[in-house]
This record gives C-alpha cells, structure tokens and sequence, in this order.
C-alpha cells in the first residue's frame, strides 16, 4: 500500500512475487485470500495509514506487515506507534533485494520452527505421561478466554497451561507468545503493566499464565478483571488475542478465596487437577511411562518395577505429587545395575506392606520401642513434660545433656568403644546453679545458659584431643548458646523460603556428601509466617540437623509449605520436613529447645515416624 501510484507499480516490479496493490483504503482491495504479508508505506503525516492498520490487522489477523518509513521519520517511534503487528522496519525508498529478502522473512515465518515443533510435542508427550489418566472435558477453552487450573503444588498445573498454549498456538504457526505472572503482594498493576506490553510487542496472540493470583494485593486482583473483560491498557493488543489462564493452588482441599470480581470470572470454566493419591494406579502407571521413555531415550536395556517397587509407589502418599515422583525416578535409574528397581532405590523401603505387617506380628512384644514403632504419628512431648523427664533423669545421677538421647536407645545405633570412652562422651555432671534453674520451672534460656557453662570444659578437651565426636558436642553448645540469646519473639512476619533457602545452602557440602535430594515446594511471596527471623532461624536449623544426622546416603529430602485455616487461630502456614529412607531417634535436645522456641509465638511442632519416612510439622500462624 502506497499513497503514489507510480511508488505502487514501482514497489510491484521490485518484489517480484504476485501482489495485490492499492492506496491506503482497505475498501480498495476486491474479496481475495489472507495475504501472508503486508507492504505499507509510513508517509511522515503517520494518520491515515495508522488507521489503514488498524482496519486491515483486525481483518487479516496472521499477516506479517513490513514498514516502508520515510527518512524523516524517527525508525523507534514508528516501531512503537505500530506496536500491535509485530512489524519489521525498512526506509523509503527500498533497494529491491532488501525488499525481496525482507518479504521472504516474512512468508516464511508463517510456518512454527523445528525448535517449535519439537518443544510443542514435548509438552504434549509429558502431558500425557503426567495427566494422561485424567479425562479433560471438550473444549477446554470456549469463548470467554480464560480459564482457571487448581490444585496441590507438583500436580502438573503449569503443564496443563503450557500445553493449552502450544495446542492453542498451532493454528498461529508459533507466533503466540506465553508470559508467567507469579502472585507477589509486593508487585502493582503498573509493574504487570510492563510485563504484558512488552511481551505484546513481540507476539501478535497472547497467553497470560497468573500463577496464584489470591497472593497480588487486592486492588490488583480487581485490575486483572477488569483485564480480562477490556485488556489491559498498556499492551497494544486486543483482548479477544489474549489467553488467560490461572493458576490456584490447592491446600487441603480448597484455594485460597479472590476478590468478587476476579473470583467469579475464575469459577467457570475450571479445572481441578486431582492429586496423584486421588488417582487409583497413576502413580504406578506414570513411573512405567517415565521409565518406558528414558531407557528408550537412552538406548539401554528397560529396568522394570519390581513388585515390591510397584506397591511402595501405589501406596506412597506422594505430597509432591508427579514432580516429587519424577524426582524419586531419576534418582533410582541413576544407581548402577541391571535388575528390577526395588522399593529401596525410591527411598521407599525393601519390605511390601504385607512382609512387614507379617513380620510385626511375628515379632516379640515390647514395652516401648514396639508401641512407638506401631504408631503412625508420635506428637512430640509438651516442652513440661520434656523438662518433668530431665529432672528425673538428674535425681537419678544421669546427665542431662544426654537424657534425651538415651530415651531413645532403642532406635539409635550402638556407641564404638571409642566413643564410649572419649571426653565428648564423659561429660560433667550439672553444677548446683543448673540443677537449681532446672528445677525452679519451665526456664528454659536460663537452664541452656547453665548447660552451655558447664559443656565448654568438655568442648576444650575434645577438641584438643581430636574427639571425633568434637564437632557434634559444638554444635551442641552452640544451640544451647544461640537459644539463651533468643529474645522474647515478636512476631514479626519473616519470609520462610529465603530463610530455609539460606540454611540450605550453609549445608550443601553435608547434602552432597551424602547424595541427599532436595525437593522444596514453597516459594517467596506465600510462605510468610508470624514469627522474628531469627527465632524462625534457630527453629529450622535444629530441625534440620536432626533429620540430616539421620539421613541415610541417596534419600530424599521433601520441604512443603501449604496454607491451612485451624479455629480459633485463623490462617496458619503448615510446613512439612519429610526424610525418607530414615526413622529419626536421633538429637531430641535439639528438637526440645526448639519445641520450647516455638511455644513462645503460639506454634506447634510434630514428629511422624513410620518405616519408609520421618516427617517433621510446624504450624505458624500467618
């Protein structure tokens, strides 16, 4: 298109191709087929083909446009006043192979590239490796243009979105983008704003994936509806282009409420992706698939599930669901050999359900090592309760530092010789000042300051003595340290993922030692907890350590946080510590003192042993 006959007939000649012609009137054109580019001549008063490309880009959507500028024009403020057709930029007048070469980029971006094509079947094959089981209902997106996806973290929702979009891309030939928008309360509707427009100017179609919207203030969750209904003002392009799809994750049963607004546009159309403890045999079937493809990936030989693999997987709750299942997968293939995978190479046990329930009733019976063996869940004892046992424990002769440890002899591994008889092991009976603190009440700071005192004698001696036990006796004294120090809690809202995420790095040397795998499901933004950082700190170190001395080599190690709504508390924040592979006997002084830690802001904590995993449990008011 060109005001000037002559530049017309002129522009004909130099593309070399069949080309309708005209002036920048669409009504010029007759009735033909959707042209696969545009040529439109940008004269310096911009007006008339402005609207000469707003009329023709809403009739022939697919279209690849190419601007011829005229040298008086600043190259960047045409780009941006064109903003909606994804355009390419040439000056006026036009060398004829510029041109040709230019037209040639532009035809043949109507076709999805091989990357494309093989990210696009990618996401299609791990779709139905994840979710094939699931009956998805036909459409999955109608006209309104959005749709909302919930469930529990690792189910597979951003799959399921990324799925949609390069289905939903096909017929664009690749040319749809997808932009992710994480719910953060700290980020307004200008920041999104951005987001959106300059993803808009590189796409001519848009998916929008707003993961967790309940998270975004309230004032932007009622912009995003407005949104969704007029576009949002700061992306040149038209709301009927645009995918939206939300991601709401599931607690327990249900997602967190959204403004009215928001929240009634989200209700339909809506998909629940169910966990994999729903889903009777997905498990099972997603770990063959997964193997089924790798092993072909890799040309070797298919190590199949061995029964006993099969039922610890069918059985398993799997809180992280397909991603925590994925995760145990590469794990397993990665030990050497030939045979079937057992349970043991998941972290899951050696042992089916049923030789274990045998062999427990064949066992001798014991007082308490076999009743605590045959409960799912041991709550721990009241911080009171713990103290009553110290005292006890003080009256009969027996060191309280060590009390706790020998209450759970049964579990724990027997004592070396050496051990037994070095200076770490042989520690000082509590002075009169300690004795005194402990039996004047629940004091607990002053009972670790006394502790500590009378433990760095002990400390001085093993270390210059080269005690192997060295290095867990100062660990001890500094917990015992750092609690004293701790200051009445606040309650201040902390963060927990970047806490955890610190504490986690400080141990990497530990974690790679013993090959441990690490799955977290929690991220910043929605892990925010009524506690002061470095009470919160304290709590999670000790937590920590204990499950990590227990660790066996190749376990896994699984951190969830999910929100949950307790009475009278209101909103709390459940975080779940899982080992696999262990039972934790293991430093129940450190897990006392951080008991105590957590009683002061109105928190509790629990222990759950069985015999494939020890989960640890906090609960903080949010």
């Amino acid at each position: 298109m060109h005001g000037d006959a002559q530049a017309r007939a002129a522009l004909l000649r130099m593309a070399a191709m069949p080309a309708l012609v005209g002036p920048l009137r669409l009504e010029a054109f007759p009735p033909a087929p959707a042209p696969g580019a545009v040529v439109l001549h940008v004269p310096l008063a911009a007006n008339e083909a402005l609207a000469f490309a707003h009329a023709a880009a809403a009739r022939h959507p697919r279209a690849q446009w190419l601007l011829l500028a005229d040298p008086g024009l600043d190259p960047s403020w045409v780009l941006a006043a064109f903003a909606g057709l994804r355009a390419s930029l040439l000056l006026w007048p036009v060398q004829p192979a510029a041109l040709q070469q230019a037209l040639r980029r532009a035809l043949a971006g109507g076709a999805p590239s091989l990357g494309a094509r093989r990210q696009r079947d990618a996401l299609v094959a791990r779709f139905a490796r994840s979710l094939g089981d699931l009956t998805i209902p036909e459409p999955v997106l109608d006209a309104s243009g959005h749709l909302a996806i919930s469930g529990e973290r690792g189910v597979g929702k951003l799959l399921l979105a990324r799925t949609l979009h390069a289905l939903w891309d096909e017929d664009e030939a690749g040319r749809a983008g997808f932009v992710l928008l994480a719910g953060d309360a700290a980020t307004d509707s200008a920041q999104l704003e951005g987001r959106l427009a300059a993803a808009a100017e590189q796409s001519e179609r848009l998916a929008v994936c707003v993961e967790n919207p309940a998270a975004f203030a309230p004032s932007v969750q009622r912009e995003l509806a407005s949104w969704l209904e007029l576009g949002p003002p700061g992306a040149a392009i038209d709301p009927t282009r645009l995918l939206w799809i939300f991601l709401r994750p599931e607690s327990f049963g249900g997602v967190a409420a959204l403004e009215d607004a928001l929240g009634e546009l989200c209700e339909s159309p809506a998909l629940r992706i169910p966990p994999l403890r729903e889903r009777s045999g997905a498990a099972v079937q997603l770990a063959e698939q997964w193997l089924r493809e790798w092993y072909t990936a890799k040309g070797e030989p298919l190590r199949a599930l061995a029964p006993s693999a099969r039922e610890a997987i069918a059985r398993d709750p799997w809180p992280g669901n397909a991603r925590e299942l994925e995760a145990s997968l590469r794990r397993a293939v990665a030990a050497p050999g030939n045979a079937p995978l057992e349970a043991s190479a998941f972290g899951l046990g050696g042992e089916s359900a049923s030789a274990r329930e045998a062999a427990a009733r064949s066992a001798p019976r014991s007082e308490e090592p076999e009743e605590r063996a045959s409960k799912p869940t041991r709550e721990f004892a009241t911080l009171t309760e713990e103290l009553d046992a110290a005292r006890r424990d003080e009256a009969e002769g027996a060191d309280y530092a060590r009390a706790p440890e020998d209450a759970d002899r049964a579990q724990a591994p027997e004592a070396s010789d050496a051990e037994r008889s070095s200076p770490a092991s042989q520690l000082p009976a509590p002075s009169s000042e300690s004795a005194a603190r402990l039996g004047a009440g629940p004091d607990l700071r002053a009972f670790a300051r006394a502790a500590a005192r009378d433990l760095r004698p002990a400390l001085g001696t093993a270390a210059a003595s080269s005690e192997p036990n060295a290095a867990r006796l100062a660990r001890r004294v500094a917990r015992f340290e750092q609690f004293s120090e701790l200051e009445p809690s606040d309650a201040k809202p902390t963060d927990l993922a970047p806490v955890l995420a610190a504490l986690l790095e400080e141990r990497r040397s530990e974690l790679l030692a013993k090959r441990l795998l690490v799955l977290r499901e929690l991220e910043s933004g929605d892990s925010a907890v009524r506690c002061d950082e470095p009470t919160l700190r304290f709590v999670l170190a000790a937590i920590l350590d204990t499950l990590l001395d227990a660790a066996p080599s190749r376990s896994d190690l699984y951190v969830s946080a999910r929100p949950a709504h307790s009475e009278p508390a209101g909103r709390t924040l459940r975080i779940e510590l899982r080992l696999t592979g262990a039972q934790v006997a293991g430093d129940a002084l450190d897990l006392m003192l951080a008991t105590g830690a957590l009683r002061e802001v109105g928190a509790t904590l629990a222990l759950g042993s069985d015999a494939l995993a020890t989960t640890a449990r906090l609960e903080l008011a949010q």
